[in-house]
């Protein structure tokens, strides 16, 4: 996403959850009278600017209008600069695409603790809720090597000679890794996997909330809004381009769960 793009989005989502939150600041509570659930159970589906995530989450309903809960999920965050192409290598046929330039793969786990709060006082049964919702915890960033296939010369004597080899950068094979004449494609995602690094950090979400059905049995919703994760350092994904320790998002996450 170009940047300017990503500027204006930002700016646009973070005053419109500002606009619904102030607006709406003075609403009079509603009363716990004849609530009928307690908990709540969903799971959620979500995409950002750098990746998606899978995740559950886990609440205990206080009034019509006030849910806290725990959420966990497992996600991926990509470089802005990391796209898929395939290889330039004639004869090749069914190669895995790659990410050219990609030093490691950059998945996350976070557990984070948040609260709903809906906003608008429209029916119980049926109807969208509007509210906004904020979500803060531990993102836990786990950095796997990034394995390609590499094509080299088996035999010197040999020009016509080569084999294929799954390798992840070095400063050794930085040549040949950074030769797109000599990739064949991306390796199995599960190479490496045994050689993943930790690096946690935190995360914070800010978003606005549409409730489908807020207080049925089952729950249907979207929430819309801007995301972050810090690190202490720099994340190593690209080998050339600048990384950086944060990764500032615009998120639509769909949730779909049972009351109790």
């Amino acid at each position: 996403m170009p940047k300017n793009i990503t500027k204006y989005l930002l700016t646009a989502s973070l005053l419109f959850v500002s606009w619904v939150i102030f607006a709406q600041a003075n609403k009079r509570p509603v009363k716990t009278r004849g609530l009928i659930y307690t908990r709540e159970k969903a799971f959620n589906v979500s995409f950002n600017s750098s990746g998606f995530s899978l995740g559950y989450s886990k609440g205990k309903i206080k009034t019509y209008q006030v849910t806290p809960f725990w959420q966990f999920e497992l996600g991926r965050l990509k470089h802005s600069k990391e796209y898929k192409q395939v290889t330039d290598i004639t004869g090749i046929r069914n190669a895995k695409p790659y990410s050219y330039g990609k030093k490691n793969v950059f998945l996350t786990a976070r557990l984070m603790r948040g609260q709903k709060r809906y906003l608008t006082e429209k029916a119980k049964t049926k109807g969208v809720a509007i509210g906004w919702q904020y979500l803060g915890g531990i993102s836990l960033g786990l950095l796997k090597p990034y394995y390609l296939n590499l094509q080299r010369q088996a035999d010197p004597a040999n020009p016509q000679d080569f084999s294929t080899r799954a390798e992840k950068y070095s400063l050794e094979n930085r040549d040949v890794f950074l030769d797109s004449r000599a990739i064949v494609g991306g390796a199995s995602f599960w190479k490496g996997i045994g050689e993943t690094s930790i690096l946690p950090g935190l995360h914070g979400r800010l978003g606005v909330l549409f409730d489908w059905g807020a207080f049925d049995a089952t729950s249907k919703s979207v929430d819309i809004g801007v995301m972050i994760d810090v690190f202490p350092k720099a994340v190593p994904i690209m080998i050339d381009a600048k990384n950086y320790p944060f990764f500032l998002n615009l998120y639509i996450n769909f949730q779909f769960g049972k009351r109790s």
